[in-house]
């Protein structure tokens, strides 16, 4: 699981951040649940006990909310410069 995160964040940091620049702070998101995910694994329990177990759902949960927050606001953007030419 953790070769899919970080594969899936730098795919949208390289290769899809030039496209939008709403898939950089997604990339990054990505990128860091899977190095969570492989601190996990070293870690062993260590980082799925307490508090900590809640982290990575946080920040995911952030990451959509804003990933939804871009969306909408570039989608609204490209709206209204079609409208005006």
């Amino acid at each position: 699981m953790p070769l899919f995160y970080l594969g899936t964040g730098f795919m949208l940091v390289f290769f899809f951040g030039r496209e939008n620049k709403l898939f950089y702070p997604l990339g990054g998101g990505f990128t860091f649940l899977g190095i969570w995910e492989l601190a996990k694994i070293f870690t062993g329990d260590m980082l799925t006990t307490g508090f900590l177990n809640y982290v990575p759902k946080i920040i995911g949960a952030f990451l959509l909310i804003f990933a939804c927050l871009l969306y909408v606001k570039s989608k609204s953007e490209e709206k209204d410069g079609n409208g005006d030419a």
